[in-house]
């Protein structure tokens, strides 16, 4: 029987990178994938209560215009992301329009505000690759479930 070979590891000696990266890649993956749902759940939240996120209006335009920036230095002309205002907000700014303002400013109490304190360093390590500790990862996994309790709390209410 031929076998196609799809992968070839070239950093195959002593020190075992492929095996290490691949036990980050484990973890970085569905970690990834897990930090943009949660932000992509919140987004849907926003929309579904038909929440006004003009108080993250400047928010908005900044990023805006960091993609259009990002968009020009990287030549690229075509649309490659969704226009949508509320599209364009990270953890922190959607914490604020669910929560107000109010709850950037109480962080003693439990919340997506503060949750998103706590999410960022290791949402934006995952996003640049880079490769967590044990204890960024317990971390972020914990941010995970608060941020997935708060959500389901959300869903909750009338």
């Amino acid at each position: 029987m031929e076998q196609n070979i799809s992968v070839i590891d070239v950093f195959c000696g002593a020190g075992g990178l492929s095996l290490g990266l691949k036990k980050q890649a484990e973890f970085n993956v569905p970690a990834y994938t897990d930090c943009f749902v949660a932000e992509n759940l919140i987004r849907k939240y926003i929309k579904h209560k038909g929440i006004d996120a003009s108080v993250a209006r400047t928010e908005i335009k900044e990023m805006r215009k960091r993609a259009k920036d990002a968009a020009d230095a990287a030549n690229i002309s075509v649309a490659i992301r969704s226009s949508k205002d509320i599209d364009f907000l990270d953890m922190k700014h959607l914490a604020e329009v669910v929560e107000g303002k109010q709850a950037k400013a109480n962080t003693k109490r439990a919340s997506l505000a503060r949750d998103a304190i706590d999410y960022k360093p290791m949402r934006d390590a995952v996003a640049h690759t880079n490769l967590l500790t044990d204890e960024g990862k317990k971390r972020l996994e914990n941010a995970h479930r608060n941020i997935k309790a708060r959500i389901n709390k959300l869903l909750k209410k009338p």
